[in-house]
Formats: structure tokens, C-alpha cells, sequence
């Protein structure tokens, strides 16, 4: 898991989060799949080593909606 860290704590130049998606959860709302930032992360919690497709599909950012803090 040192590698993942690693992935989840790398910085572009200007300083910002290369793959800020790793620091949120995938949830489920109203039938439909949301980023949500729970302020804490616990990478073993929320990173699964899966396939990249879905259904036949490609899994992206595209097709998976963020949803805002409530």
C-alpha cells in the first residue's frame, strides 16, 4: 500500500493534487454514483484494485457524477 500513498499524495508543480479523486469516497445517490470528500480518508476504506470497465464500459470521471458537500 506504500505505492498507493505515494500515488495519493502526488503533487503536480503548482502544487496541486495530481488525482484529488483519491482523497474522496464513492457513494451512491438516488440510483446514481457521486464523489463525496468525507474529510478523512482511510486509503485501505476507499482504494480497490478493480477492472476499468463496467458493463462493457470504460469507468472514468465522465460517468461518475460529483456531488457537492450537503
Amino acid at each position: 500500500m506504500k505505492t498507493f500513498q505515494e500515488v495519493v499524495r502526488r503533487r503536480d508543480k503548482a502544487g496541486n493534487l495530481s488525482f484529488p479523486r483519491l482523497r474522496h469516497c464513492l457513494v451512491t445517490r438516488c440510483g446514481t454514483y457521486a464523489w463525496q470528500n468525507t474529510g478523512t480518508f482511510d486509503l485501505d476504506q476507499n482504494l480497490t484494485v478493480a477492472p476499468f470497465t463496467y458493463k462493457g464500459r470504460a469507468v472514468t470521471e465522465l460517468n461518475i457524477q460529483v456531488m457537492d458537500p450537503v
